[in-house]
């Protein structure tokens, strides 16, 4: 009895000692809590910051120039001449350089209108400088006002000077004439015996009835072609001159050949005088006498003849309606080529040259318009880019004035529209320097400058963007339309006071941080901050190097949550410190009181360290 009651109290304590270490395996132990929470911490140091903001948009040309067939404003397009591609020489996508040649055009009708213009502006000019009495070199400096001045217009003697001071011309109206009078001409008349002693260059003899003495001249032309004249025209000579040279004409008119006769005149002849011709006999003729310098015979023509002029005669007509203002010689007076005769003027003659004026001036003015168009047959890139927007033409193609040929755009000067939300606007400012990158260039990186930043935002899809304007510095290679990131620098400093931004809470207003002293007691501090970016921030005021400041703290922990790792806590050893920014990794912090087991890698003062 007593050993089965002792077999079953056995019984029992093993089932309750293996049921007792089963609970202990399956039962977790009791969550122990420290006594005060443990903390994270950064060191306060120095160190560089930047800050920036990140868009991104499409590239596109700050400016281009469209390529067109001349056109000079101001023309009537249906009097412009039309043009004919000859060959096009960019294509679409070119780059090009500013002044090369992208087309060249011709047209015909133009090459006829200038043509057409040059002969014009000659003519006008033409004429304004004979009614001016000027060389057409001379017509651009005329006074219209001021009237001309006629002057002679050869070496000579005036004569026949009819107007006087203040006189009333008309146009046309022979004012004087000036005369060379040292050379005389005579034609002479000479009968079909008469002929055969008569030689181009031969001298003939002159007598005169008013004086003494035989006056030299050469025959200078001889008609071979006999003309009848009246025998009321033909002046026979005294019968003492008279030779046997072929008999008297029978009948109404006679048959003669006309000779030039032209010499020098010895100061006493003047037109109107009759001589007698008379020629030296023989073939070639006799040689003159040595004493005289005259021949000793002269076989004299039948007709005696009248001088008919001077050598040179030259009539000073009035090229308008005019007053003689001014007269500078008188009748008779020998004068020299460009001598001043006579002065015209009158608001009438002011009238007619200032029209004769205008008349050139509209002539030079189409010539200068169509050597313009026509300078423009080859049409040129106006700046360096890329040929965009060009028309399907081939050559031989009709162009009009204006027609478009395409576009340049210069890749070299581009714009980026960018989109900022509101919370980063205030961080633009214009001025800014911004880096741009395309994916179709890697590794390139262009600058760029904020130029205009919109002052109102736009409502898109219920956040509020601001429309930023960047222009940048491009490259050959760029496309319009291209997409581009762009950071846009907000500012930097350099050796600045710096702390992670997970230390610092807004709290009335104001930023501030928790600082842990050495002695394991927190403060909080009121901090002035600068620049701020996802990482650090700079501080303006109430911290030193050298401050510790809180992080993380075991404090924020819920409930369930437990402390199985240092590194669970930010800037403790394992975590993101800001180290790499100039300021040292976090140190773990202690709890004031007592040590605390499984704590955060961070000893308390006073007691023990954690385990």
């Amino acid at each position: 009895m007593i050993r089965r009651v002792a077999a079953t109290l056995a019984v029992v304590l093993v089932v309750l000692g293996g049921g007792y270490l089963a609970y202990r395996q399956l039962l977790p132990p009791p969550v122990q809590t420290t006594q005060a929470p443990l903390y994270a911490t950064a060191t306060v140091a120095r160190g560089d910051i930047s800050v920036g903001v990140d868009t991104t948009g499409p590239l596109n040309p700050a400016e281009g120039s469209g390529l067109m067939v001349p056109f000079t404003p101001g023309q009537n397009p249906g009097a412009a001449p039309s043009y004919v591609l000859q060959e096009m020489l960019v294509h679409e996508g070119d780059p090009v350089r500013a002044g090369q040649v992208v087309a060249r055009l011709a047209a015909p009708a133009l090459e006829q209108q200038l043509q057409q213009d040059s002969q014009t502006v000659q003519q006008a000019r033409l004429d304004l400088a004979q009614l001016l009495g000027v060389t057409p070199e001379q017509v651009d400096g005329i006074d219209p006002a001021r009237g001309i001045t006629v002057t002679a217009p050869i070496d000579g003697r005036v004569t026949g000077l009819s107007a006087t001071l203040g006189s009333q011309v008309k146009q046309g109206q022979l004012l004087a004439q000036v005369v060379d009078d040292s050379h005389f001409v005579l034609v002479a008349r000479v009968a079909p015996g008469e002929l055969a002693g008569v030689r181009k260059g031969e001298t003939a003899y002159l007598r005169f009835d008013e004086f003494d003495g035989l006056v030299p001249a050469q025959v200078t032309d001889v008609n071979p072609n006999p003309i009848p004249t009246p025998l009321s025209e033909l002046n026979n000579c005294s019968p003492a001159a008279q030779s046997d040279s072929g008999g008297q004409a029978s009948g109404p008119s006679q048959f003669v050949y006309w000779v030039t006769l032209e010499g020098v005149n010895p100061g006493l002849l003047r037109p109107g005088m009759q001589a007698q011709v008379g020629f030296a006999p023989g073939n070639p003729p006799r040689s003159p006498n040595p004493d005289s310098g005259q021949p000793a015979s002269l076989n004299w023509l039948r007709y005696c003849q009248q001088i008919k002029s001077y050598g040179q005669s030259e009539a000073l007509t009035s090229p308008a309606d005019a007053s003689v203002t001014r007269i500078f010689v008188q009748d008779g007076q020998p004068v020299h080529r460009g001598d001043p005769i006579l002065t015209l003027a009158g608001s009438t003659f002011q009238s007619t040259v200032e029209a004769k004026l205008q008349t050139l001036r509209d002539a030079e003015q189409k010539l200068a318009q169509d050597q313009a168009q026509a300078s423009l047959l080859e049409v040129r890139s106006p700046m360096d880019g890329i040929v965009v927007g060009m028309p399907p033409l081939q050559p031989g193609a009709t162009l009009q004035p204006g027609q478009y040929l395409g576009q340049v755009l210069n890749t070299a000067h581009m714009q980026l529209f960018a989109q900022v939300s509101d919370v980063d606007i205030v961080k633009v400012k214009q001025g800014a320097s911004v880096q741009v990158t395309v994916d179709a260039l890697p590794g390139r990186v262009l600058h760029g400058t904020v130029t205009n930043v919109a002052m109102m935002g736009k409502d898109q899809s219920g956040v509020t963007q601001f429309q930023v304007l960047i222009q940048v510095d491009g490259v050959p290679e760029l496309r319009p339309g291209m997409q581009a990131r762009a950071h846009i620098d907000a500012g930097s400093a350099k050796d600045a006071l710096l702390v992670p931004v997970e230390a610092i809470f807004e709290e009335d207003g104001q930023s501030k941080v928790e600082v842990l002293e050495k002695n394991g007691t927190t403060r909080t501090v009121v901090v002035k901050l600068g620049l701020v970016n996802d990482r650090y921030a700079q501080v303006l005021s109430g911290l030193k190097p050298g401050d510790r400041v809180i992080t993380g703290s075991s404090a924020d922990l819920l409930p369930s949550q437990h402390l199985t790792s240092p590194s669970l806590l930010p800037g403790s050893p394992g975590s993101s410190t800001p180290g790499g920014q100039g300021a040292p990794g976090g140190s773990g912090g202690g709890a004031p009181g007592g040590g605390s087991p499984g704590g955060a890698g961070g000893s308390a003062p006073g007691s023990g360290s954690g385990g």
